[in-house]
């Protein structure tokens, strides 16, 4: 048989033009599946939906092509136009619609018709489905070559986040030549590395600034990219550079690259082998979206896109049973924007409500905020996280240069520093931002946004002192804070020019996550038999619950009940006599309820103390270091500053919900470690969590940064471990803080593990003030001292004052066993609680948990916090 090129297949007549056969079949494929779920309608697909309004067509192919229909889109962007060469694709761009039906039409015909199968389009199907199960972008190289040359036989990727940009290095054979990726600083899409390149772009910009500091020293030529990263040598095998820079670049290895991205010789063989691609698993189908796009207002520089996705039937979903006997359904949208032929953003967006009835829709409504006036192609991922369902969908998303709404100020959240330094007119009013993170400590830098012409100056308090004072805008302050995270106050009040206040405005800083509390806040008290008096409450609501109501009784009587904020009610005490009282209880949707009490009208002797029962953890062991799993409550004493104290409640701990929060190091050091650590924590929160359970991750170089917030989905947490990589510095006394501050408001267990492989040395928090914060977390702490430079004497009394354990290793390849071994202790914990002395506040409780049999040894933390 002849050898036919890609070209020649174009040239053949068609016999007829494009159907929605033609469409069905390349929205089966790959990407193509994450077209509309109507195969027919590819051409109705193409259009912006009503309001979208127009772009202003950048004029390049790729955004010009977004708005073609969805067959011919995806033809041309996610893959099969890679089997044409350059200039054949440079005119499939500029031909009309109807032309290129009849290409595609003539294109696709069966290369090898003797055969019972069309082998080019079920090669196509089979490539792309392969490339999209593992690339999120077709614009990435490495998904381009998946599509090409398929799967590779080996592929190594290389962590070295001080030295190296993210590198990925294929192999497709012992006798072909290796090819090596590279993420370049500030994007998505890997690209595949050509000597042309240099190899300069496979530094970190750190490592650039070193660099360059030796060319002042005359040291330019001294590898210290080697001593940080042993596997800089492989790189520099790959690339056949021995140097740093400077060198010729190789023109046999580049054409030996470039020829993984030619379009095949001869498309027959490729097809041939194409067809032979495995098939990926294929998960349950979800029932179809409808996908919508609006662009209700514009905010700065951007214009506000609302996606709705509605499920017309929410028959199929899976149901998961809620502790309270209520039942609900949870959703997750995976999304991503490409603009212009490279990813725009990348996001992820979950839904938890109450299970619809059968037969009603589920909707579910988010909003990215994008350039006017551009062309954007949105790929959505709706996945059904109870029973594993889902749907792909592609949307072209069509901006408008301008809308009718403008938000200038309120009504929309946005992040503190966009909004820094502008000053609305209007009434005369003071607006506190909020912190867009939490674990504050040392200082914060407040802002204040004023209104009006009043306002002549802004006083800043913490916790109800005074520290800095502003006359002018911008209407900043650095303001010092604890030096360890704590709940505190900060309130700004603004005053005219004769220093009466206009307005004022508070926010609670670093307040719980997964708390549920009502505080009243007005009155405090001393509220006369016949007066009145406004009453406010604040509401912490844990993540993902729902408030239902908010009730404000007077003595028992109900006064107001509130669905929505302000939590305000006027109050009124209608005669003298005995104590009054003020209650606010809050209920969530899920049955959970809390309140809080303010004596009114109290005489000036009556007092009261709460008191709450402290909960330990405690594990035991044999003089084999096996657990002792069969004890009873009459086997322990708990002892408080040496008295002993009732045991008010014992369980073991296999219905009580587990917290578990991962401090992994990630600095320069950890980088020959990275991947055997990421590889062992992800495998260590699969087998650890269960329904209810929660985990969160936070990595620490020059700073701690919460990666995977706490989170019930295990996968959020694996997926932000997964991107973690090493540079800069060691701050392992504010990780641990940072981390211990993420427990606050979560009851059950909680455990902290922390992996590092050396000394602290930029921290701002001391290893005192570490060590306190931890006794009175209330968190058991597992340490882990990777290598011979870890700091084990300060891990070990972390975990040993906090009943947790502390482990040695030699190599990251060990810690699959460690964390195999704490998961086993958390299974065979014993929970205990008692009733403390009353104490004051600040004061550190000393408590001892033991066992009466002398031949056990029992670990707990050592005291606690009222």
């Amino acid at each position: 048989m002849p050898v036919e090129s890609p070209q020649d297949a174009a040239a053949r007549a068609p016999s007829r033009t494009s159907s929605p056969r033609l469409a069905a079949l390349l929205v089966a494929a790959g990407w193509l599946g994450w077209a509309l779920a109507a195969a027919g309608s590819a051409a109705a697909a193409a259009e912006p939906q009503a309001g979208s309004g127009t772009g202003s067509g950048a004029g390049t192919p790729e955004e010009e092509a977004v708005l073609w229909p969805e067959h011919q889109r995806a033809f041309f962007q996610d893959g099969p136009a890679l089997l044409l060469d350059a200039a054949v694709r440079r005119e499939l761009a500029a031909m009309g619609e109807e032309e290129r039906d009849r290409f595609l039409a003539a294109f696709l015909r069966d290369p090898l018709p003797a055969t019972e199968v069309n082998e080019l389009t079920l090669g196509i199907e089979r490539r792309m489905q392969l490339a999209a199960s593992e690339v999120p972008t077709p614009f990435d190289d490495r998904a381009r070559l998946l599509f090409l040359r398929g799967a590779p036989e080996s592929r190594e990727e290389i962590d070295c986040g001080t030295t190296l940009v993210p590198v990925e290095i294929w192999s497709y054979g012992p006798d072909a030549t290796e090819v090596l990726f590279y993420q370049p600083a500030g994007r998505r899409a890997y690209r595949l590395w050509r000597p042309h390149d240099g190899k300069r772009v496979l530094y970190s910009a750190l490592m650039e600034g070193w660099f360059a500091e030796l060319e002042d020293f005359g040291q330019e030529r001294r590898r210290i990219d080697i001593q940080l990263c042993s596997a800089v040598a492989r790189v520099d095998r790959v690339t056949r550079t021995a140097g740093l820079f400077d060198e010729q670049p190789d023109l046999e290895l580049s054409r030996a690259i470039d020829g993984y991205l030619a379009p095949p010789a001869d498309l027959a063989a490729w097809s041939a082998a194409a067809a032979t691609t495995p098939a990926p698993a294929a998960a349950a189908p979800l029932a179809p979206v409808r996908v919508e796009v609006e662009f209700p207002f514009r905010t700065g520089q951007r214009v506000a896109a609302r996606f709705v996705l509605t499920l017309d039937d929410a028959a199929g979903l899976g149901v998961r049973e809620r502790e309270d006997g209520g039942r609900e359904v949870e959703l997750e949208v995976d999304g991503l924007l490409e603009l212009d032929g490279d990813v725009f953003e990348d996001f992820k967006v979950r839904f938890s409500q109450a299970a619809p009835a059968a037969g009603a829709p589920v909707v579910l409504v988010f909003d990215r905020r994008l350039r006017p006036g551009r062309r954007f192609l949105a790929r959505l991922a709706v996945r059904d996280a109870v029973g594993g369902a889902s749907a792909r969908l592609v949307r072209p998303v069509a901006v408008p240069r301008e809308v009718e709404r403008v938000v200038e100020g309120g009504g929309l959240a946005v992040p503190a520093e966009e909004v820094a330094g502008v000053q609305l007119a209007g009434v005369d009013s003071l607006v506190l931002v909020p912190p867009v993170t939490d674990g504050l400590s040392g200082a914060w830098r407040a802002e204040a946004l004023v209104t009006g012409e009043r306002i002549a100056k802004v006083v800043f308090f913490v916790d109800g002192e005074q520290q800095l004072v502003r006359t002018r805008p911008p209407f900043t302050a650095d303001l010092r804070l604890a030096e360890v995270p704590v709940e505190q106050t900060v309130t700004a009040r603004g005053l005219d020019a004769e220093g009466e206040v206009v307005d004022e405005d508070s926010v609670l800083l670093n307040r719980a996550r997964g708390l549920f509390a009502v505080r009243i806040v007005e009155p405090a008290g001393g509220v006369a038999a016949g007066g009145e008096a406004r009453a406010r409450a604040e509401i912490d609501v844990p993540d993902e619950a729902r408030l239902e109501v908010v009730e404000f009784s007077v003595n028992d009587e109900l006064v107001a009940s509130l669905t929505s904020p302000p939590w305000e009610a006027l109050i009124r005490l209608e005669a003298p006599g005995g104590v009054s009282f003020l209650t606010v209880e809050a209920r969530l949707e899920d049955g959970r309820r809390a309140e809080d009490v303010v004596f009114l009208d109290a005489p000036d002797d009556l007092a009261y103390v709460e008191v709450g029962l402290v909960e330990l953890f405690a594990t035991v062991t044999d003089g084999s270091g096996r657990f002792a799993e069969d004890l009873t409550a009459a086997d322990f004493q708990v002892l408080e500053a040496g008295e002993e104290r009732s045991i008010e409640r014992f369980d073991r701990v296999h219905n009580l919900p587990l917290v578990v929060g991962f401090a992994l190091d990630a600095s320069t050091s950890m980088a020959d470690h990275m991947a055997d650590a990421r590889r062992a924590a992800i495998g260590f929160l699969e087998s650890v969590l269960r329904p209810g359970d929660r985990a969160f991750a936070v990595a620490f170089s020059d700073k701690p940064r919460l990666v995977a917030p706490p989170s019930d989905d295990p996968s959020i947490v694996e997926r932000a471990l997964a991107d973690v990589h090493s540079s800069g510095w060691t701050t392992l006394y504010d990780a641990v803080v940072r981390s211990l501050f993420y427990f606050r408001g979560f009851g059950g267990r909680r455990a902290l593990v922390v992996l590092s492989d050396g000394e602290d040395t930029a921290s701002r928090t001391s290893f005192a003030e570490t060590l306190d914060y931890a006794r009175r977390s209330g968190t058991v702490v597992y340490s882990i001292g990777l290598g011979k430079g870890a700091a084990g004497g300060k891990l070990q009394r972390l975990a040993d004052e906090t009943g947790g354990r502390y482990f040695q290793v030699g190599d990251a390849a060990e810690l699959g066993a460690v964390y195999a071994a704490i998961e086993r202790e958390l299974r065979s914990q014993y929970f205990l609680t008692f009733v403390p002395a009353v104490v004051g506040e600040a004061d550190l409780s000393a408590v001892e948990v033991r066992v009466r049999d002398r031949g056990l040894k029992v670990r707990a933390t050592r005291g606690y916090a009222p």
